[in-house]
């Protein structure tokens, strides 16, 4: 890896590291904070929060996944995932899919600095294209359309309830619903850096209940989307992560 990133390996996979907080998703925390700010989640600095590196990994994989889902990615979070050294594909599907989104992020970020621009604009159109459209994307990003095929449905109405319950807020100026598959990686990612503060068990019911029945499912449509292009690495990892991750709960139990 690069001096700025370090290689963990965890059970049968490996997660690099990515230098500062990448996620930027739509739900953030509030405690004591004005609404929409967040708590400096990342930067060592979590009053009564997480401190297990393995968790905190985990926590910054989910808050990259936001911030690649919430909007197009910055220059910045694109330039950090090409900065990253050459990862071993043997060490399975989770490295083949960092390995993949390095890859993507360095055409990207080749393409940007041909194209002499300030940000990557074909990613913003590809992001448009995919998951807002013009009346609708190619994509429609929200678990209630995934579990019952239609929005705004009972899933949402049960997730606000958990989020409720873990103080879980949505933050200004969002207008999508709490159920879009970025503010559900930001809310992970939030549970699981509140360390001792939230319960294990509830960090597990809580991906059960609003990741697992169908996020896997969206990240393989999001591979096969004809409009993909960066973002069919998006969907392998995603999809390899959600696997991660539901082997890691399951090993808990």
């Amino acid at each position: 890896m690069s001096s700025d990133s370090t290689t963990v390996k965890r059970g049968n996979g490996v997660i690099p590291v990515i230098p500062e907080r990448s996620g930027s998703g739509p739900d953030r925390r509030r405690e004591g904070h004005e609404p929409g700010e967040s708590r400096q989640a990342g930067h060592g600095q979590i009053e009564h929060g997480q401190t297990d590196p393995g968790q905190l990994m985990r926590a910054s994989v989910y808050e990259m996944l936001a911030a690649l889902l919430a909007k197009a990615p910055s220059a910045d979070l694109i330039g950090r995932l090409a900065a990253l050294d050459a990862i071993d594909t043997s060490e399975g599907s989770l490295a083949m899919g960092w390995e993949l989104l390095r890859q993507a992020s360095l055409k990207e970020e080749e393409r940007r600095i041909a194209a002499n621009q300030a940000d990557h604009e074909t990613l913003k159109e590809e992001y448009f294209n995919l998951f807002i459209g013009v009346g609708r994307g190619e994509l429609v990003p929200f678990g209630s359309w995934y579990i019952t095929g239609f929005l705004m449905e009972k899933p949402l109405s049960l997730l606000r309830t958990d989020l409720a319950a873990l103080d879980i807020q949505r933050q200004e100026g969002v207008a999508e619903s709490e159920d879009h598959v970025a503010a559900l990686c930001d809310a992970m990612a939030l549970i699981i850096r509140s360390g001792d503060a939230t319960d294990f068990s509830r960090q597990q019911a809580f991906f059960k209940d609003h990741l697992a029945p169908w996020a896997g499912r969206f990240f393989n449509d999001l591979q096969n989307a004809s409009g993909a292009g960066f973002y069919r690495a998006v969907g392998f990892f995603g999809e390899n992560y959600i696997e991660f991750e539901q082997q890691y709960f399951d090993m808990q139990t």
